[in-house]
């Protein structure tokens, strides 16, 4: 079978990591690269993963393993961003059972038990029931934080539609969790706190830090002195053997 036909036919599953190990295996037979490589890539990934790459990496990649490092670190946090929204519905429809069970029991405690009124949970919040990501490990701790930087007219434009983030401008991701360098009007943001210096860097750094291991002493030394040893010794007797001969009768016929 065509390794560049499968290579279109690829798609992606859910998984980025695997997509992109097929990807590179197939790869090797059908060799794309730059635009043909993009296309066939940008094809196969969902609209949350594009959007977000793009709000991520305005500027140009440098060659095809930057822009597959761009996919990959943008598709995991997609992936992991449903997760958490999978857990959190989990966890409200839960919630909302365990509710319902609790009505349902004080409904049978009595006849002619008055109910009281009916307030919406809108109302006794004071208008704001939507659950904040705010102050979470990977997160913007508040909001005048997450939007420092953001003109005063962009933040009245993204704020006017539900979709779009109110940091950036982007659709795809909330505004907690956003770390764009730039906003859709190419305003430079402050760097996310928990991104700091890439994961290339920390590793270099972490790579220098790491201390030689101590190298084992030799045996050499030792084997030696013992050799030295062995040849001083030797040659000491050999010294008061020819001695002996010296001092001996000449006369001998040994």
């Amino acid at each position: 079978m065509n390794a560049q036909w499968r290579l279109g036919e690829l798609g992606y599953k859910g998984d980025i990591k695997a997509y992109l190990t097929e990807f590179r295996a197939l790869n090797i037979y059908a060799r794309c690269t730059g635009e043909s490589l993009q296309e066939k890539i940008n094809l196969a990934m969902p609209r949350t993963i594009i959007y977000m790459r793009f709000a991520h990496h305005m500027a140009d990649f440098m060659d095809d393993e930057h822009f597959l490092m761009a996919t990959y670190e943008t598709g995991v946090h997609v992936e992991q961003r449903k997760v958490l929204e999978e857990l959190r519905g989990r966890k409200k429809e839960a919630g909302q059972k365990d509710a319902r069970s609790k009505d349902s029991g004080k409904g049978h405690k009595g006849q002619g038990e008055k109910k009281g009124p009916k307030w919406s949970e809108k109302a006794n919040s004071g208008g704001k029931t939507e659950r904040s990501g705010f102050g979470q490990p990977g997160h913007w701790k508040t909001k005048e934080e997450a939007l420092a930087g953001v003109p005063t007219k962009k933040r009245k434009e993204y704020r006017s539609s539900k979709d779009n983030c109110w940091r950036c401008g982007w659709t795809g991701h909330k505004t907690f969790e956003c770390y764009a360098g730039t906003t859709t009007g190419g305003t430079v943001l402050p760097t996310a706190p928990w991104r700091g210096a890439s994961s290339a860097k920390r590793k270099r750094d972490g790579d220098n830090n790491v201390e030689a291991p101590a190298q084992k002493q030799s045996k050499v030394t030792t084997i030696k002195t013992k050799d030295d040893d062995m040849r001083d010794a030797v040659a000491a007797w050999a010294k008061d053997r020819i001695t002996v001969w010296d001092n001996g009768d000449e006369d001998s016929d040994f």
